[in-house]
């Protein structure tokens, strides 16, 4: 599974856990000499492990509070997964 939201990702890591990465460039070092030879170049930051999709979603929209457009994207995201857990709960008989 690889849901991509603007510059996020969630990736299933396995049965239990999903990660949600950042890409971004890399923090650069303070020193100049230093910061020169580093690479500029975007890759996939660690943003944190996740048991529900709901939960990375919501690290997401509170990782990202500058892009209005993406909170609501992911606001919506989370909204239609709710409805859909709901409904599969609904479609399963009761043991």
């Amino acid at each position: 599974m690889d849901i991509k939201i603007g510059d996020y990702q969630i990736k299933k890591v396995d049965e239990l856990n999903l990660v949600v990465e950042h890409y971004r460039p890399a923090n650069l070092s303070k020193n100049p000499l230093i910061a020169a030879k580093q690479s500029h170049k975007k890759k996939w930051h660690f943003v944190g492990y996740y048991d529900k999709v709901e939960n990375a979603l919501n690290k997401i929209v509170s990782h990202s509070l500058a892009n209005n457009e993406e909170i609501k994207s992911a606001n919506n995201l989370i909204e239609k997964i709710e409805e859909l857990r709901k409904f599969i709960r609904d479609a399963i008989p009761a043991k």
